[in-house]
């Protein structure tokens, strides 16, 4: 009955059809995988955080063009889905677009620590020191004795040649931890963001995001 109507989901259970579409498609079933493409835009269009949080953790949205989920982040209204978005297109090696996702996931909390410390890691990334700046800067109105953005601003208005904003800036560092790391360009420090975050006490237990500072880091 389920064939005869054209792969109808409301039909079945999203958990049954969606799975079933999927596998269907990926066996070359033309009618079954335009009909999952109309169902996961729709279905995320929904603004239903679960759905969302089912079709991104399923890997749906591979089936998408870029464009079309470009389109999508119109649609969320819960942080949860944007913290799921931005780990989907981290392991989708999409970094444009995950930075995209931590930019929504930043507006919707934007004095949460991790969240900003991800973003600006992966400004660095994409050798995007401008606005990696601009975050360490938003983080140190929030938190104005962190060291650990103290030291990354220094170290970004150091390549940028920006003497007195440097020296002012390590001024402010009392750690002398600090003062034995050396970095001779971006990608070194983007790289050793995570052995200073853990060094600055984050863990798991302290801190419930960590988990998505883990999953940035996991590939080195």
């Amino acid at each position: 009955m389920w064939v005869e109507n054209n792969y109808d989901t409301c039909l079945l259970h999203k958990n049954l059809a969606f799975p079933l579409l999927k596998k269907l498609s990926s066996v070359g079933d033309p009618v079954a995988k335009e009909v999952l493409v109309q169902e996961i835009a729709e279905r995320f269009k929904s603004k239903s955080t679960a759905v969302q949080i089912f079709l991104i953790q399923g890997n749906f949205l591979s089936f998408l063009e870029g464009c079309c989920v470009d389109d999508l982040f119109q649609y969320v209204v819960d942080k949860e889905v944007f913290y799921s978005l931005a780990g989907y297109y981290k392991r989708s090696k999409n970094l444009r677009t995950e930075i995209k996702a931590l930019n929504f996931l930043v507006q919707a909390d934007s004095i949460n620590y991790t969240y900003n410390m991800v973003l600006a890691n992966r400004y660095l990334r994409n050798n995007d020191t401008r606005n990696a700046i601009f975050v360490f800067r938003k983080v140190l109105m929030y938190y104005p004795n962190d060291e650990t953005s103290l030291f990354f601003l220094a170290h970004l208005y150091m390549f940028e040649k920006k003497i007195n904003k440097t020296k002012k800036t390590l001024g402010r560092i009392k750690n002398p931890k600090f003062s034995f790391v050396k970095y001779r360009n971006v990608n070194e420090l983007d790289r050793g963001m995570y052995k200073l975050l853990k060094l600055r006490g984050f863990d798991r237990e302290s801190d419930p995001n960590f988990k998505l500072l883990e999953d940035v880091f996991e590939d080195w």
